[in-house]
């Protein structure tokens, strides 16, 4: 069998293992947040854009449990396939953890916290520093601060058009960390995967979150764009 085979059903054996866990944390993080709300001591983006929203109804907890094995699973597993054996794999699923992770707390609590981006971003940085990631380390420090930029600029125009805010803190955070694993010089293709992913992500929401159908968690789509830009750069195309 090859190495990449070997890699893969690692990976799968691990998500069996740390996708329940993942569930928990999830779990024990989305408990915290509710107490936090419901106590008044949220911070200002979470008083301000979280705690006057309904929250989504909720699967049951083996629903989720479920879900974070399976994209766990994808993650870890997909990585190798798609870069080949060695850290090159290793270091795009952990990437591809971490974003599947924040994909799906946004889903469930339409909450990105900094346990999740930050260490997205440290983790982008320092695998493009160390020859690990598709692009280099000052493409990727570029790619953060771009896309930080850009949606930094469209959440202060939407606060100013729209009188409330559109765009969470969180979005901005995970698209700065998304922007360092697909670099300057691929900012471009993630913005038109994250328009088409936003666009797929609109429809499908306004069906089935029909009683808040103007807000849905923007992080999903940033995290399937970025996942189909690292990707495709890592297959060199």
């Amino acid at each position: 069998m090859s190495d990449v085979l070997w890699q893969a059903l690692a990976g799968l054996a691990a998500a069996a293992l740390l996708g329940p866990a993942l569930a928990r944390l999830a779990h024990a993080q989305v408990a915290t947040l509710e107490a936090q709300e419901a106590s008044g001591r949220t911070g200002p983006e979470l008083a301000e854009s979280l705690r006057r929203l309904a929250r989504p109804a909720g699967a049951p907890e083996p629903a989720w449990r479920t879900a974070h094995s399976v994209a766990l699973a994808l993650a870890l597993a997909g990585a190798p396939l798609a870069t080949g054996p060695g850290l090159p794999g290793l270091f795009l699923g952990l990437a591809a953890a971490l974003i599947t992770y924040g994909a799906l707390l946004d889903l469930r609590a339409y909450w990105l916290p900094d346990s999740v981006t930050q260490p997205l971003l440290w983790l982008a940085l320092t695998g493009a520093a160390l020859g690990l990631a598709p692009v280099p380390a000052g493409d990727a420090l570029l790619g953060a601060v771009a896309a930080w930029g850009l949606l930094a600029l469209l959440q202060l125009a939407a606060r100013i058009l729209l009188g409330q805010p559109a765009l969470g803190g969180g979005d901005v955070k995970l698209m700065a960390a998304c922007g360092a694993l697909a670099g300057l010089s691929g900012l471009p293709r993630l913005l038109l995967l994250l328009a088409a992913a936003t666009a797929l992500l609109a429809l499908g929401w306004r069906y089935m979150r029909q009683a808040r159908p103007d807000w849905m968690p923007l992080g999903l789509a940033i995290s399937a764009a970025a996942l189909a830009a690292t990707g495709l750069a890592a297959r060199g195309l």
